[in-house]
């Protein structure tokens, strides 16, 4: 196998900054919430596409990625969470728990990284047999 050469200092900090300022935009970003007519029209269609689901008698199960962890409570993903739980209460929907962020590391603040996918994985793995 071939192997890749490594980075040189000035790529790597090429890269870094590159990431630096994708988090910034992002952190930015995050900080409003979302506009309450687009999100009300995706619950909307969310509700029909779930009733669809579960007249075939599919359960539904709700759960949420890990992003990077200075984005995970950020106003934009607290806002996303209530409203998700407001239309689809706890008790009528299953819900796994949340995954803690920091443990996760992302390539731009919303994608985890190979490593993370994997830990991920195991972790959902895990979560869905003690809801099952």
């Amino acid at each position: 196998k071939p192997v890749a050469n490594p980075l040189s200092d000035k790529e790597r900090a090429k890269e870094d900054a590159v990431f630096a300022k994708v988090m910034e935009m992002a952190r930015e970003e995050k900080q409003e919430i979302p506009d309450a007519a687009a999100l009300e029209e995706r619950v909307t269609e969310l509700k029909q596409l779930i009733k669809a689901l579960q007249d075939r008698e599919v359960d539904v199960i709700f759960f949420e990625m890990p992003i990077s962890d200075g984005l995970c409570e950020a106003p934009f993903a607290r806002h996303i969470r209530a409203t998700m739980h407001e239309h689809f209460p706890d008790g009528l929907y299953t819900y796994l728990p949340s995954p803690d962020c920091s443990q996760y590391t992302t390539t731009d603040g919303a994608h985890l990284d190979k490593g993370s996918v994997m830990k991920f994985a195991s972790w959902f793995g895990e979560q869905m047999h003690i809801v099952r």
